[in-house]
């Protein structure tokens, strides 16, 4: 993106994890309470913390970014059971967070990054990301195929179903995070499993 002045804009809470590979610019984020002068203390962003590449948690509430008016890279939008085996990171551990990725994975997503803005066409940038993020995946740890399940029917649903038909687990390892998952089988209120 480059246009002729600086940019703010809101972005909201959209129940994915997004990962920003900057080639160029950097984004400024804060804290919609922050940015209105309200008390901090929450897991978050820091006020004005700024990046070049990012990875963001799912979030619950919205934040202000800004740039110079020129910014280029990639932004790529996962699930947050993709997240946990592509990053090998549980999901509650920075739940509602944007961090630069090196404090999550090391060095891997701005090596990643700098490959990436070296090339020299869309096409073979596709390319490299979509070969790194399949080797990243195959890789990582495997999530559970219940929080798959569980997540898939979320989305479908517009958030408003009844998970219990997948266990009564689903609830709380969707809200803890989205991570391998081993639950014992418990007998349901009619005794049988």
């Amino acid at each position: 993106m480059a246009l002729d002045r600086p940019r703010r804009r809101l972005e909201l809470p959209d129940g994915v994890v997004t990962l920003v590979l900057g080639f160029q610019g950097r984004l400024r984020l804060t804290d919609v309470g922050e940015y209105d002068g309200a008390a901090a203390g929450r897991a978050g962003v820091q006020a004005g913390a700024s990046f070049t590449s990012l990875v963001s948690a799912v979030r619950s509430r919205a934040t202000i970014g800004e740039h110079s008016g020129i910014l280029h890279g990639m932004e790529v939008l996962l699930a947050p059971w993709a997240a946990y085996t592509l990053l090998g990171v549980d999901m509650h551990e920075w739940a509602d967070s944007i961090l630069d990725p090196a404090e999550l994975v090391g060095r891997r997503v701005d090596d990643l990054a700098g490959a990436l803005a070296a090339l020299p066409s869309w096409n073979r940038r596709f390319e490299l990301l979509d070969a790194t993020l399949a080797q990243w995946s195959a890789a990582g740890p495997p999530c559970s195929a219940r929080v798959v399940w569980a997540w898939g029917e979320l989305s479908r649903t517009g958030e408003s179903t009844n998970l219990d038909r997948g266990g009564a687990w689903a609830c709380q390892r969707l809200s803890r995070r989205s991570g391998p998952d081993t639950p014992r089988a418990r007998p349901d209120r009619r005794g049988t499993r």
